[in-house]
């Protein structure tokens, strides 16, 4: 591996001065003043000398990198202070492939004490066959680099995996995720063994993963957290997510006519499935009745299967999932449709004369690796699902108004790889109760309500609208 320390670089005249003013003060063998000016002289010299070290450290030495058939991987680890020693990160990864693969299926995790996503890209710097990425392992323990290559799409299918071990030591800076204005505990894919809960996961029925979602402050800590079961062995750790209990818990305050509703395909039937299981472990008094599910797989025909159910424009939090399509799209076919889709979603709840509903989009949990929709990348490639390029790409150039927010799952996804995916399911689960909870209280805090008679408002209640088949197939006012 390769592995570089850098040392201290003086960036102006001024300071070399200083040091050589200061040796000035005291007298000096010319001998003694000749070694002074060398050692001021390598000081001023030691950002060339770096660069000129790393470029030959790159290029010339082969035990520094993980080498394949197909693939060579190199990694310049980060140290701790001392300089012996690795750090938690960040560490930086670059990825050299055949220029005859222009689609490769390659990606990388850190396995061990946690479970970590490497993302890789296209290096724009490096040549037309290299990726480049990076990663950060959430707490002090022992690794290895998983280097997996899956073959060239449309051409040779040979697979290899290869593995270097480290360790990495250190504390990290923890602080709360905040994705659309909500704070999330910023978890990871920790080792079971190493968490501590308020029972005995391992050895429960419902637990069949090697890694549980956790807060890694919290285990660091030692501290206890709260098992939940998910659907089909599964187990999530409130305190993984939940970082305001406060909010959390308005979750119970949610009214009979402020309905939570699912749009999609298979993957949001799922989610949905995982947030009935948890939801008699955290609020038995909310009612079954109130968390709809609308199955759709096609952003252009979502309504096909229930074109006669006028419910759904009683929606208020809408959270959207199609990752299995009727048919797959393209990569810009997903893009226009998506943007149409949420338009549309946008129109149906308009929030000058309706209750104004939110609207998430969920990023979508197949594995890149075995990615079917999306196909024909126009973006620049990564090792992340086509689609989720294409939906990051869209909320990060903000197109749509602020109640419309994209809800990136791929902390959770990426690093699983299509594998554990009840575990995944019931930690995005949680994170429903967490921003539903969050928005019903931000809507208190205002005096707004939804009831039977309507949109309450600072005492102020507007009546329902009449409640009409939406038309999808309608001209949208741009």
């Amino acid at each position: 591996m390769g592995i570089v320390k850098r040392k201290k670089s003086f960036n102006n005249e001024d300071e070399v001065e200083k040091l050589l003013d200061e040796s000035k003060t005291r007298s000096y063998s010319g001998k003694e003043y000749n070694v002074i000016k060398s050692i001021v002289l390598a000081i001023i010299l030691s950002p060339i000398l770096y660069y000129v070290t790393t470029i030959l450290k790159s290029s010339l030495v082969a035990d520094q990198q993980i080498k394949g058939d197909a693939f060579a991987v190199r990694i310049d680890f980060a140290k701790e202070e001392t300089g012996t020693k690795y750090s938690l990160g960040t560490h930086q990864v670059a990825v050299s492939i055949p220029n005859s693969c222009t689609k490769p299926k390659i990606w990388m995790r850190i396995v061990g004490d946690a479970l970590v996503d490497v993302p890789l890209s296209k290096s724009k710097a490096m040549g037309a066959s290299d990726w480049s990425g990076s990663f950060t392992v959430p707490m002090e323990g022992s690794y290895k680099v998983e280097a997996r290559w899956e073959g060239c799409e449309g051409g040779d299918s040979t697979k290899e995996v290869k593995q270097y071990e480290f360790r990495a030591v250190g504390k990290a800076a923890y602080s709360p995720k905040d994705v659309g204005g909500v704070a999330f505990a910023d978890g990871a894919w920790i080792a079971a063994e190493k968490v501590k809960a308020n029972k005995d996961i391992t050895a429960s029925l419902s637990f069949s993963s090697q890694y549980i979602w956790a807060d890694p402050a919290k285990v660091v800590e030692g501290k206890e957290m709260t098992a939940l079961e998910g659907r089909e062995k599964s187990i999530v750790l409130k305190e993984s997510t939940v970082t305001d209990d406060v909010s959390f818990y308005e979750f119970q305050q949610l009214s009979n006519y402020e309905l939570v509703c699912w749009i999609g395909s298979k993957s949001a039937g799922d989610i949905w499935g995982s947030f009935k299981a948890l939801r008699p472990q955290l609020f038995p008094h909310q009612r079954p009745f109130k968390f709809h599910y609308y199955q759709a797989t096609s952003f252009v025909d979502p309504d096909k299967d229930w074109k006669d159910n006028i419910a759904f424009r009683k929606c208020k939090h809408i959270l959207v999932s199609l990752d299995e399509p009727e048919e797959p799209i393209s990569q810009l076919e997903y893009k226009t449709q998506v943007t149409t889709f949420i338009k549309h979603l946008l129109n149906a709840f308009d929030e000058e004369h309706t209750f104004p509903a939110l609207i998430w989009m969920f990023t979508t949990m197949e594995s890149p690796i075995d990615a079917k929709n999306c196909h024909d990348a126009f973006m620049e490639r990564t090792t992340d699902h086509p689609c989720n390029d294409v939906l990051k790409d869209m909320f990060k150039s903000s197109p749509f108004p602020s109640r419309v927010r994209l809800l990136d799952n791929t902390d959770l996804t990426s690093a699983k790889m299509g594998e554990d995916r009840e575990s995944v399911l019931a930690a995005v689960a949680l994170r429903i109760f967490v921003f539903v909870g969050h928005q019903v209280k931000a809507w208190r805090d205002v005096g707004q309500s939804g009831g039977i008679n309507g949109l309450t408002k600072n005492g102020v209640t507007e009546p329902n609208y009449e409640l009409v088949r939406y038309d999808w197939t309608q001209a949208l006012v741009e």
